[in-house]
């Protein structure tokens, strides 16, 4: 997070503030029970005075798929970069390609990018077209909510395979929203909230293979 990656000594110092202010709180509500665990590590917290409220998404717009693509596509919704684990999946479909089974399987990506990000992606599209798979992979870049509604129906499948355990992934909700099933690392929020809903598969973390 944003504090761990301060140079020494302001993420220490950032830490220890907020566990001593802490203390002035009564009660406080975490989005996931992976993060409340954290957090009350990190500031010392009592289990009784974190509540876990999860975060939802709002339904309007959102239908579920009516069929499955004849076309076997995988689909990534968020920003376009290695620390979304954007890498991984590449890496994973380029693997899956080498399956006679699954030669015809699409990717589609979208989720916006950074100037940041603009030198990995050409870096990705090169491989990919190196790999000869560069006309089976589609970088969507406009995602308003009709898009990204319109998005989700195309899917078979949705990974974003993160590289760090995350709090919370609203992508997950607005795939199952949309009835389509995710594949996730089994780090972070996700296994709480595939035991919860059934609506997908965990695999290693930061593991192509795997994935």
């Amino acid at each position: 997070g944003f504090l761990d990656g301060l140079s020494s000594p302001y993420s220490e110092q950032a830490w220890q503030i907020l566990a001593e202010r802490a203390d002035n709180i009564d009660a406080f509500i975490a989005v996931s029970k992976y993060y409340a665990d954290v957090m009350q590590q990190r500031l010392g917290l009592a289990s009784e005075r974190v509540y876990v409220v999860y975060m939802g998404i709002s339904l309007d717009g959102y239908q579920l798929r009516q069929t499955e693509p004849e076309i076997p596509t995988i689909g990534y919704l968020s920003r376009m970069c290695p620390g979304k684990g954007l890498d991984t999946l590449v890496d994973a479909f380029v693997h899956l390609k080498k399956n006679e089974k699954l030669k015809n399987a699409k990717l589609r990506i979208t989720g916006g990018k950074m100037a940041d990000d603009n030198a990995f992606l050409d870096k990705t599209r090169k491989r990919l077209s190196s790999c000869g798979l560069i006309s089976d992979v589609e970088f969507l870049w406009d995602f308003d909510r009709n898009a990204k509604l319109a998005f989700l129906q195309t899917l078979s499948v949705l990974s974003v395979p993160e590289k760090q355990p995350v709090a919370y992934g609203l992508y997950v909700l607005e795939a199952l929203a949309a009835g389509v099933p995710v594949v996730q690392p089994a780090s972070g929020v996700f296994p709480e909230l595939l035991e919860m809903t059934g609506g997908g598969l965990l695999c290693e973390p930061d593991n192509a293979t795997a994935l």
